[in-house]
């Protein structure tokens, strides 16, 4: 039994660099778990308000709160567009909004957030949200 952790984009690479050219089986963990959604510091419940975190890996710097202080307009347009599913103009009208709203203070909390950027057009509910989180395994 050899293991190896990675994205599962990343499969190919994992087995070319480990000099497996067949395997007898794969066990992947592809999918969420309740705690991941009743442990409030995981930042995915709206439930339990938390840090603003949603990595569904622990180990990667990447969190929700940093792709949204830090992101430029384009980048958080498409995030939301491409993994949130909003169309163009509400894409647009959210990322605008989340570049005004850090200005004033910086996105930290999940339970603030949806208040933030009602009105929006685009307004943040989970779909979004949950784009977001999708969007941090796929960085511009």
């Amino acid at each position: 039994v050899r293991l190896a952790r990675g994205n599962y984009s990343e499969c190919a690479d994992i087995a070319a660099e480990n000099g497996w050219k067949s395997v007898d089986g794969v066990l992947l963990d592809i999918g969420v778990s309740s705690p991941q959604f009743d442990i409030a510091e995981r930042g995915f419940s709206w439930r339990n308000p938390g840090p603003l975190d949603m990595r569904m890996d622990r180990n990667s710097p990447l969190t929700a709160s940093r792709v949204l202080n830090t992101y430029e307009e384009e980048a958080l347009e498409r995030i939301f567009r491409e993994y949130g599913e909003l169309d163009g103009g509400s894409a647009r009208r959210l990322s605008l909004a989340i570049l005004e709203r850090r200005e004033l203070e910086p996105f930290l909390r999940l339970s603030a957030e949806p208040c933030a950027l009602s009105g929006t057009g685009g307004s943040w509910h989970k779909d979004t949200a949950a784009g977001l989180g999708k969007s941090q395994e796929h960085q511009p």
